[in-house]
């Protein structure tokens, strides 16, 4: 019956419920589209994990191994695995006059055992290809910096090669906008001829698996360590490496996340007064349900429903307000960003902006409505409940409000520290 009632007052389409409804679900929309952008971009990282690293499994270390050492570390795997060598190191290549700072990469045959490369003559460059002893490939962008009119040769260390290719589309780069310095592909070969192998060189080693069992990565560290002492090997699995490429793009969502709440907060600051208002025009409504014999229980629940069903409706209309704008952004990213990230509207999205509206309309009825209940009949029919309520006992009914807003902006921006140093900064400008 309880229910009824308040569904009753929801079918009494008044200017309140419009400007109510058209404020949350406006405040509610940046959330929703960042929560979908943060969806998608799990949702990227889990399923491009192993073509962002090339491999099963990946070993980094600053030493190289030797025959025996990979011996030992394929007799940890009871299947045949297969082991990819490459190494990297920064350096500086000339060509003319002008000199830049790049990753040089030197790799083998079996690069990479997952995903591709695109390259501008040739294609796609996938394992079994080799770069070949006298050439290299470069990213296209540094054919621009170093102001090259064809493919020339560029001098690396010692020895100078020819430019084969021009690498439009690294594996995993374009997921999180480029990367720090351009890359210069060649053989392992051609890295030798360089000599920047050297004493006192920066080099890191890495050393692809592709593995068709099963493996723990407990198991695996504590043999490494066991046998490998002083080697100081990184173990890099394709979740850690997906993590570690959609850090930037994170953050970036993080702080937009912090951004959009404060829309959410901007909408529930103007309801709050619209429902003060609402239920000024409710006191002889109020009035009558006590001189039915209705508890204050019973009354509290009516408008608890009443809220309870606006911030579900709100939560349905700022869904189909953010759905054509996340296809909106993801037109946007796709055609004018180098982010490889398909922007999709989940439904997650829906359940989350429908339960914080919820949520959020519930705790702001405890300051709004409770002071209305603890007046008399005679009271609800003028202002005389507000010096019955003291000033105190009010903002104390906004606490488990405010502990809600600390709780959303912990899950936006994906820190326990951000948010309510964010919350904190809010409350104080209040």
């Amino acid at each position: 019956m309880l229910f009824k009632m308040a569904l009753r007052e929801i079918k009494k389409i008044s200017r309140f419920h419009f400007f109510f409804l058209i404020s949350l679900s406006l405040g509610m929309t940046g959330i929703i589209i960042v929560k979908n952008f943060k969806f998608s971009i799990e949702k990227t990282i889990n399923q491009k994990s192993k073509k962002f690293l090339g491999a099963d499994l990946a070993l980094s270390l600053i030493t190289p191994f030797n025959e025996d050492d990979l011996k030992k570390v394929k007799s940890l795997f009871k299947e045949e695995i297969q082991v990819s060598e490459s190494i990297e190191l920064l350096t500086m290549i000339k060509a003319g006059e002008k000199a830049r700072l790049v990753q040089v990469k030197g790799i083998d045959s079996l690069y990479p055992f997952y995903g591709s490369m695109t390259l501008q003559k040739t294609g796609t460059y996938k394992a079994g290809k080799s770069i070949g002893e006298d050439g290299i490939i470069i990213q296209s962008e540094l054919k621009e910096q170093l102001k090259l009119k064809k493919l020339d040769f560029l001098g690396i260390g010692k020895s100078r090669f020819k430019v084969k290719d021009l690498l439009i589309d690294d594996i995993g780069q374009n997921f999180m906008g480029g990367s720090f310095v351009p890359r210069v592909y060649l053989s392992l070969e051609s890295l030798k001829k360089t000599k920047l192998i050297q004493f006192g060189s920066t080099i890191r080693y890495f050393y692809l698996l592709k593995i068709k069992e099963d493996f723990s990565l407990p198991d695996l560290n504590t043999f490494l360590k066991e046998n490998f002492p002083d080697k100081n090997i990184r173990v890099v699995t394709p979740q850690r490496k997906g993590q570690r490429m959609g850090r930037g793009v994170n953050y970036l969502s993080d702080f937009l996340g912090l951004t959009a709440l404060i829309s959410l907060l901007l909408a529930v600051s103007a309801n709050f007064y619209l429902y003060r208002n609402y239920l000024s025009n409710r006191k002889k409504d109020m009035a009558v349900l006590k001189a039915m014999g209705f508890g204050k229980l019973k009354i509290f629940t009516i408008y608890f429903y009443h809220l309870l069903i606006l911030g579900l409706m709100a939560g349905v209309l700022s869904f189909l307000v953010a759905a054509p704008l996340v296809l909106f952004v993801n037109f946007i990213v796709q055609n004018y960003t180098p982010l490889q990230i398909i922007i999709q509207i989940s439904w997650k999205s829906f359940f989350y902006g429908s339960f914080i509206c919820m949520i959020s309309n519930a705790l702001c009825a405890l300051p709004l409505i409770i002071p209305k209940l603890d007046s008399s009949i005679t009271s609800l029919h003028s202002s005389k409940f507000r010096e019955r309520y003291s000033q105190k006992k009010g903002m104390i009914l906004f606490i488990p409000w405010a502990l809600f807003f600390v709780f959303i902006s912990i899950d936006l921006s994906s820190s326990y520290r951000n948010g309510p140093l964010f919350c904190l900064f809010i409350f104080i400008s209040l």
